[in-house]
Order: C-alpha cells, then sequence, then structure tokens
C-alpha cells in the first residue's frame, strides 16, 4: 500500500476512533491525550478528520493501487459515519440539556391553603398561621429550585358577610403572607361552616404548575348528617345550594390536585372518613391524607405530602426523553382478573446474558435462545407510568405483571429480538448485587425482566409481582421524594456512578419494600423499572438524560442533606450511608423521614 495512504488511514482513524470513544463515555488515557493534544493547539479533532477526508478525495484522483484505493474508499466511508455520529451525539446533548432546562422551569408546585374562618377558630389562630409559615419555611430549604406558587382560600357559613376571603395563585411569597396577616376569624351562628363553597371556590383558582396541593384545615365539618354525630345541623340534609361535596372532590381529583386534612379537633374525622369510602375503590389509596394542626412534626409531614406529588408529576414527563406527542387517554381496572378464564395464548419468552464483570456493562449484553411459553393477558391495564401501561397476566401459569409500551412494537426484525430493553433492568441488577456483596446487611435487588413475543406479533415486557406499598424514591431528572426517602436507595444511586468511574448511574428508583423475601429474612428494597442514565447517548433510550441528568440527581442529594444538616442543632451531621461513596457517606438519616430502611 501507498505509505502517504497508509499513513492518512492511520492518523484518521486514530481521530474516530478517540472521538467515538470519548462520545460514549469509554475514552482511555492515550484518547483523551490525543484529543487534548489537538485542542490546546486550537483544533478541534471534529475539523481535523473533514481535512483528512478532503485529503483522501484528492488523493484518489491520483495514480495508485487497488489495495490503496480500497483503503481510502473504506476510510472514507468510515469517516463520513463518524461524522454522522458525532453530529446525533451533539443534537442529542443539546435536547437533553433543553428538555432538562425546561424541567428546571416546570418544577413548581401549586400550594392552597383552604381553612375555616368562622369564629369557632379564633383560639387556633396563632396556631394555623404559624403552621402555614413553617410549611412554607420547610419547603423553600429543602427543595432546590422548587418554585412555589401560593394561594388561600377561607370560608365561613352560609350567610355570612364576607362568607370567603380567596388570594388565588401567586410566586409573591412576602404579599401571601401579609394577606395571611390581615384574614379575620368570625362568623359561624353554628360549629358547622360551608365546606362545599371552600372547595368550589378553590376549584375556580388558576391551578397550572406540574404538581398541585391543597392543604384543608379546619375544627368542624360541613353540613349533612352523615359527615358528623350530635352536632346542631341548620341543613341536615347537606348544602342547601345544591353542592355536593363528595363530587367537588372528584373534580379536584380529576385535575391532578391532591388533598391533605389537618384535623384540629376530633369532630372532623367521621367526615373525612365518609369521604374516602365515598371517593375510593377497593384496594384504592385514600385520597385525603389525614395529619393533626396540634402536632409540630406534622409541619414536616405535610410538606413532605407536597413533595411527593411533585416528584411523582415529574415521573411521567422527565421519563419521555425524545418522544413528541400526547400520551393515549388510558382507563385503568384495578381489580385482578380471573386467571384460568383469560385466553391462552403462545409466545416465546427472551433473556439477556447478565453481565458479570463491570467491563460487561459497556458493550451490548448477548440475548439468550428463546423459550416457548403459555401467556394469559388481561385485557385491561391496573396501572401506568411514563412509557408502558402495566397488565396482570402468566406465564405458565405463574402470575407475572406484562408491560406494553404506549406505542407498541409489532412482530420481530431480521435481526431478531430486540433485547436492548432488557439491558438497563439486567445491568441495575448485577450492580445492586455488588452492592449488597460490599455492604453486608444492606439489601436491594432489581427483579429480573424478560421479552415476550407473542404468537400475534405483539411484544411484551414480562416482571413477577412486587406486593406492598409502591413507593418512587427519585426520578431521572433531580427530584428526590423526601417522604419516602431511603439513605440506602440514595447510597446505591451515588455508587452505581462512582464504582463505574461515571459511566452509568441508576435513577428513577421505585418499588417495594420487602420484609420477608430477601435472603435471611431481612429488611430491604425490591425495585424495577430504573432509568439507567449513561454517557453514552445511545444506549438506554428514551430514559437516558447523560451526564448533565447525572450531574443534576447529585447535586439535588448533596443540597439536600447540606439543607437538613444546617438545621440541626449545632449542625451536627449523623451516622454516614454505607459503601465507600464520598458523597453517599454525607447520606446520613437526615432524610429518613419514613421509617423506610
Amino acid at each position: 500500500m501507498d505509505p502517504n495512504v497508509a499513513d492518512l488511514v492511520n492518523a484518521c482513524t486514530a481521530i474516530e476512533s478517540s472521538l467515538m470513544n470519548e462520545v460514549k463515555g469509554l475514552a482511555s488515557d492515550d484518547d483523551l491525550k490525543r484529543l487534548n493534544k489537538l485542542r490546546g493547539v486550537g483544533k478541534d479533532p471534529e475539523d481535523v478528520l473533514i481535512q483528512f477526508k478532503a485529503g483522501m478525495e484528492q488523493l484518489k484522483s491520483t495514480n495508485m493501487d487497488v489495495c490503496s484505493r480500497a483503503e481510502l474508499n473504506g476510510a472514507s466511508s468510515s469517516v463520513d459515519k463518524t461524522i454522522k455520529n458525532l453530529k446525533f451525539a451533539k443534537q442529542q446533548k443539546k435536547l437533553i440539556g433543553s428538555l432538562l432546562d425546561q424541567l428546571d422551569e416546570d418544577t413548581a408546585l401549586d400550594l392552597l391553603f383552604m381553612c375555616d374562618n368562622t369564629g369557632s377558630m379564633k383560639s387556633h389562630v396563632d396556631s394555623v398561621r404559624n403552621f402555614i409559615d413553617g410549611v412554607v419555611k420547610y419547603l423553600e430549604a429543602n427543595m432546590q429550585g422548587l418554585k412555589i406558587r401560593l394561594a388561600y382560600v377561607g370560608y365561613r357559613e352560609i350567610g355570612d358577610h364576607p362568607q370567603f376571603e380567596t388570594l388565588d395563585f401567586s410566586a409573591d411569597v412576602g404579599g401571601f403572607k401579609e394577606f395571611l396577616k390581615n384574614v379575620q376569624f368570625f362568623g359561624g351562628g353554628s360549629p358547622l361552616a360551608d365546606i362545599e363553597g371552600g372547595v368550589n371556590r378553590a376549584l375556580d383558582l388558576d391551578w397550572t404548575s406540574e404538581a398541585s396541593q391543597l392543604i384543608h384545615i379546619a375544627d368542624y365539618p360541613t353540613h349533612g348528617l352523615k359527615y358528623h354525630s350530635g352536632l346542631y345541623d341548620a341543613y341536615p340534609k347537606g348544602n342547601p345550594n345544591g353542592l355536593v361535596l363528595g363530587k367537588l372532590l372528584k373534580n379536584l381529583r380529576e385535575r391532578g390536585v391532591n388533598y391533605g386534612f389537618c384535623h384540629i379537633t376530633e369532630h372532623t374525622k367521621k367526615m373525612v372518613k365518609v369521604l374516602n369510602s365515598e371517593l375510593g375503590e377497593p384496594g384504592d389509596e385514600r385520597y385525603i391524607k389525614e395529619y393533626s394542626l396540634v402536632k409540630p412534626e406534622d409541619i414536616k409531614t405535610v410538606s413532605l405530602l407536597a413533595t411527593t406529588s411533585l416528584v411523582s408529576k415529574s415521573f411521567t414527563k422527565t421519563a419521555r426523553v425524545g418522544k413528541s406527542g400526547p400520551l393515549p387517554e388510558i382507563k385503568l381496572y384495578k381489580d385482578r382478573p380471573v386467571y384460568k378464564d383469560l385466553p391462552e395464548l403462545g409466545g416465546y419468552k427472551y433473556d439477556v446474558e447478565p453481565p458479570q464483570t463491570l467491563s460487561d456493562i459497556k458493550a451490548p449484553l448477548p440475548r439468550k435462545a428463546g423459550l416457548r411459553v403459555s401467556v394469559r393477558i388481561a385485557e385491561n391495564p391496573f396501572a401506568k407510568g411514563g412509557c408502558r401501561a402495566a397488565f396482570y397476566g402468566t406465564i405458565d401459569d405463574v402470575r407475572v405483571v406484562f408491560k406494553l409500551d404506549f406505542r407498541p412494537k409489532k412482530g420481530v426484525s431480521k435481526g431478531g429480538v430486540d433485547t436492548k430493553g432488557l439491558e438497563g433492568q439486567a445491568i441495575a441488577r448485577f450492580l445492586a448485587k455488588k452492592f449488597c456483596d460490599e455492604n453486608k446487611g444492606k439489601r436491594i435487588e432489581f427483579i429480573p425482566t424478560s421479552i415476550v413475543v407473542l404468537d400475534d406479533g405483539r411484544v411484551l415486557y414480562s416482571e413477577a409481582e412486587l406486593k406492598g406499598n409502591w413507593i418512587k424514591f427519585c426520578n431521572n431528572h433531580k427530584n428526590w421524594s423526601l417522604a419516602t426517602f431511603s439513605k440506602t436507595v440514595a447510597s446505591f444511586l451515588v455508587w452505581s456512578y462512582e464504582v463505574t468511574n461515571g459511566y452509568i448511574m441508576v435513577s428513577d428508583l421505585q418499588g417495594v419494600v420487602d420484609s420477608n423475601s430477601l435472603e435471611g429474612g431481612r429488611k430491604g428494597y425490591r425495585l424495577t423499572d430504573p432509568a439507567v442514565l449513561c454517557k453514552d447517548m445511545k444506549r438506554f433510550q428514551p430514559t437516558n438524560t447523560g451526564e448533565m441528568g447525572m450531574k443534576r440527581l447529585i447535586a439535588s442529594l448533596v443540597h439536600r442533606t447540606q439543607a437538613s444538616t444546617a438545621t440541626r442543632p449545632n449542625g451536627s451531621a449523623n451516622a454516614s450511608c454505607p459503601g465507600k461513596s464520598k458523597v453517599a457517606g454525607n447520606i446520613g438519616d437526615s432524610f429518613q423521614l419514613v421509617s423506610v430502611d
């Protein structure tokens, strides 16, 4: 081969390889040295590649042997492919950055305080104002970058003038506090008050943020004998204006507004119990969460309720990086089917070979041979996430959960079944085992997942059922649920980043606390559906937010740890988390606000 051709091809190949390794997060010291040398003298390696390609085209016009021409053609084609990949990586990074910036803008909470303003509340005025002030201060201190819009609805009895005092949503916290100082408590000939009127006013407010929370403070219930026992009631059949409290609350729930009720006396408990019964279905979580105004610790608890609302809202939005268009409307059916009555279908189940070493996670995982299986699947889903809906079903008469993409693919490509969607959970499962091996007594487990291709062409994901209360710990952006924070789970997330030298982070952590099924009966976590963030933006899509997502998650975690430490007496820190992580080592008990560890 012509020496000039060989030198040009070798130089070009070296830069191509280094650039692509850098994009994938796999750059060696030699790669970085080569690229930094070019950048140090003001040369963009991509521009150098383009110059090399131009040189190849010039050489093609000269006389040369067949072997040299073939080498030049191959090298020129490779450069085109590399430039295309680099362009894609830049566009993807720009898209992710734009999305994350938009999510920062959208990290907002609409928080409404609705309060009984009748005369019976006079003795509780200071407690109410201190409570509201405490919730606002707690959120400001602990939610990094959170934009809070505050509103107030005060209601009195039918016939009082004025019957309502209302402040619509505003980001002016100072103005809200000034409004609150001037709220008057009077009226109400009987102890009951017009709660329906208050909720109706709440529905008319300007709810616009991603997360919405209503906190209701009252000492007595509304009208209607079913809501109380032995209290004088001028309207025993209920609201005389035709308003029905259950229907109003259903409207709130359909708008995505979460509801928390702060009891001051025992008189309101029957009303909340009746409403939760009317609003719920068997197995449903209670819509109205209950707290006590007289317990100082409930300032924190109510604040956490609002943050849980925020995190759950972010999951759906963040989970669809690179997707466009609205999600389809899906009706959920929570009742389990009669499995034996479901039609029996045939198909093949596929798995991937699990990684054995940290090096294995940097390459695609091999697909195992398919196994013939018998499948039954419910007609309607019982739950949905950001990308998929979940269905009850069985594989060979063993109960499982099937997950189907909102925009499902059908059939199998020429290259066979695409099992890339299994790699994230397989890698998370491998890393969790390694984490537990290094931290004895700590248990995190990701359940195994498979792909099932039915004979009718549908492609399903399957996994074992998880039993217990579902918990969302964090998403793949920067939001952590303070209400269900686990130092073990947080430590694992940071550890996954550090043990892979920043190549991978296992995020979007969710699942159940399990005290029975893990080794030795020890308490631990059974998780599923993680979002694996990776330097290589071509992998683990559509939920991979890359290095930017990783850095934001860690920054928000550090912010909360520092904020909580600063509020403790003498700024003392609690015991560190397990693991060798420098960041995880600073995550103490400060956010163990619900005993999930």
